[in-house]
């Protein structure tokens, strides 16, 4: 018989290539020993971690690394100038999600965009989670657009060591008179 004792765990996310060293971890207990108490000592050896740098890309140092998958939520696909609406995009995996953003949109001849702040979920701990962004949206103009242009998140993925980049599959119709 004997006891796990699980002294620590981490995940770490290097944010250069340089090589990573744990020092030595140390555990000591008291044991019971024909009716006294000795000192029992426990420790790990010390690691070295060698970090891969990433290749090269223009957003390397700005990318999120993971495995990650898109999930979105859309009000209406049909809508009307000057009407707002909302629109979810959604972040899953397993990565860094502090370093999860999509590109601030700007305004322009079609849409006002008012992000909401992105909402994190993931569990201290875990590698697993989700980031989302929320829009309220504002149509001023008609005509039929395609959300990709809009929303994508660049990561690099982990799994097939490219960089690889989730788009929106969402278009909206939109009616009405232009508000330019």
């Amino acid at each position: 018989n004997y006891h796990y004792f699980k002294l620590f765990e981490a995940t770490y996310y290097p944010l250069n290539d340089k090589q990573m060293v744990l020092g030595v971890a140390k555990l000591s207990m008291d044991k019971e020993k024909n009716g006294q108490l000795i000192k029992v000592l426990f420790q790990t050896d010390s690691k070295s971690i060698s970090v891969k740098s990433l290749p090269d890309h223009p957003l390397k140092d700005q990318v999120a690394v993971g495995e990650f998958y898109l999930s979105e939520k859309l009000s209406k696909t049909k809508q009307y100038t000057g009407n707002s609406f909302d629109y979810s995009f959604i972040v899953n995996g397993q990565g860094n999600f502090n370093e999860v953003n999509i590109n601030k949109l700007e305004n322009n001849n079609f849409f006002e965009f008012f992000p909401a702040a992105p909402k994190q979920n993931q569990i201290s701990g875990n590698l697993e989670g989700s980031k989302e962004f929320g829009y309220k949206i504002i149509p001023k103009d008609s005509g039929q657009f395609q959300f990709a242009n809009y929303f994508n998140f660049i990561y690099f993925n982990s799994s097939s060591g490219k960089y690889d980049t989730l788009k929106s599959t969402k278009t909206i119709v939109v009616s009405g008179e232009s508000l330019n």
